[in-house]
């Protein structure tokens, strides 16, 4: 097949950071004789991108310059979208101002898309967090294409310059699809995607404003869309150094954005997003499918499953079960609402169960405040961090009007305990055949606990955060008889 291939550059007052870019993109060797077209889009630039751009046109034959005058919906989702719309190619290059590419990126990048056509292709970028304000990035001054990859093999074992995905990518051999979330990976600033399935999920998110995450919400789009996901270290990037004043409003703004995301969609997959920075994700993503309750659930036994319905979910018009994974019991509760950690999960139980059954962890919901008349929770709670059982409790105070904390005494003789030193996104409760190895790496993470933290005293913490608010707050410990009531 022939391709036609388009690069969409987004700038804002960075004249001379692109005018490089160009240069590089002039030098391709374009041994497979591919068409192709190179689309800056200025986002109301006040310097002399203008002209810069008019001087490559020697070197590029097929350059075109858009310019959006700068207002209120300025942004680089929009100035995408306007190159998306001028785009002509069947394969969009999307690289930001000041990006370098080696003289045979055009041609690595349709090999790939020859192979196949839906890839989602990110390709690595040095130098993304080498600040000149900071660290030495004199080098810059002797690349040229020629030596382009020569300089970025060196480049490339330094921290200051090396991807800060490149350990991952290189464990995944480049299959992102291996991933949990390989979205999470989507740096807009170097990334090549297929045009037809850009337009299939609508481009860029305009309504995107500030710092951050834009890219991300594209990415995940696309991999809904069932995009398939490769990392690119061949065909690099090299992302000129610029200082970048990563400030509190920023960061503050990137939350919010990755907030968004799920709040468009409130799926299970977008939900702990914004509160997990860096690589992690994946990771913690995939612990979620090896929580095993089974040893927990078997000691919910018929008259006190009786007795929780009785006293809590008869009268409830609405009523939610988080941390319960046996069909049997959400039968005999009857809730109207059930939250389930995984889709193997959330296929196994009928929708028959429940009015509403949704893969959710509980930390950022689409309800209203005080929805739920009664809600139950188990010692499923306890497999996170305090952090993330912190955002679960919160958002149940705000939802439910009562919450009943199902507890097994046993719960920290039974079940694996987080010991001093250790870290942890969530502590898992896995099942035992699986190998010592990977039973071990499940219990890693990138947050450290500064403290031990037993199952007794994860308890005492989710206690304490429950008394925080102002709902019934009803205990239930599990018994073989009897039954009582404690309620806080």
């Amino acid at each position: 097949m022939t391709y036609k291939v388009s690069f969409v550059i987004p700038t804002y007052n960075s004249g001379e950071f692109m005018a490089e870019g160009l240069r590089y993109l002039a030098a391709q060797h374009n041994e497979s004789r591919t068409e192709f077209e190179v689309i800056v889009v200025d986002d109301g630039s006040a310097d002399d991108t203008a002209e810069l751009v008019e001087a490559a046109r020697e070197s590029l034959d097929h350059l075109i310059y858009l310019y959006i005058p700068r207002d209120e919906h300025s942004g680089r989702s929009r100035t995408r979208n306007r190159g998306i719309q001028a785009a002509t190619g069947d394969i969009l290059c999307f690289l930001d101002a000041g990006i370098l590419v080696p003289p045979d990126y055009l041609d690595t990048v349709v090999a790939r898309f020859r192979e196949r056509p839906d890839l989602v292709l990110l390709h690595m970028v040095l130098g993304l967090n080498a600040d000149p304000d900071r660290d030495d990035t004199t080098v810059v001054h002797k690349l040229s294409p020629l030596n382009l990859r020569e300089e970025a093999a060196k480049l490339s074992v330094s921290p200051v310059w090396q991807d800060s995905r490149y350990q991952a990518l290189r464990m995944l051999r480049d299959n992102l699809d291996l991933l949990a979330a390989p979205w999470e990976m989507g740096l807009g600033g170097a990334m090549s995607v297929s045009a037809s399935r850009v337009r299939e999920v609508g481009g860029y998110d305009d309504t995107f404003r500030g710092w951050g995450s834009e890219d991300i919400d594209f990415a995940y789009r696309l991999y809904r869309a069932g995009c398939s996901f490769r990392s690119e270290r061949h065909a690099f990037v090299l992302h000129l150094p610029h200082p970048v004043a990563r400030t509190e409003d920023r960061m503050e703004n990137d939350f919010r954005n990755k907030r968004s995301i799920h709040r468009k969609l409130w799926q299970l997959e977008t939900e702990a997003y914004p509160h997990y920075q860096g690589m992690f994700y994946s990771a913690f993503l995939e612990k979620l499918m090896y929580i095993d309750l089974s040893m927990l659930m078997n000691k919910f036994k018929a008259p006190f499953i009786q007795h929780l319905y009785n006293e809590h979910f008869r009268s409830a018009s609405t009523s939610l079960l988080l941390g319960v994974s046996e069909q049997n019991i959400a039968r005999q509760l009857n809730p109207t609402h059930i939250y389930l950690w995984n889709r193997r999960l959330e296929s196994l139980f009928p929708s028959s169960l429940s009015q509403e059954i949704r893969c959710r962890l509980g930390c950022d919901t689409p309800y209203e405040n005080s929805y739920f008349e009664a809600a139950l929770i188990t010692d499923f709670v306890l497999l996170f961090q305090p952090y993330m059982m912190g955002q679960i409790i919160t958002e149940l105070l705000r939802t439910a009007r009562k919450i009943v904390y199902v507890y097994d005494p046993g719960f920290e003789n039974e079940y694996p305990v987080q010991q001093a030193g250790q870290t942890s996104i969530s502590m898992p409760v896995v099942s035992p055949h699986l190998t010592p190895r990977f039973r071990t790496e499940l219990a890693l993470s990138p947050r450290k606990l500064m403290m031990e933290r037993t199952r007794v005293s994860a308890r005492n913490e989710l206690i304490t955060m429950l008394n925080r608010g102002d709902r019934k707050i009803v205990l239930e410990p599990l018994r073989e008889s009897g039954y009582p009531i404690t309620t806080i």
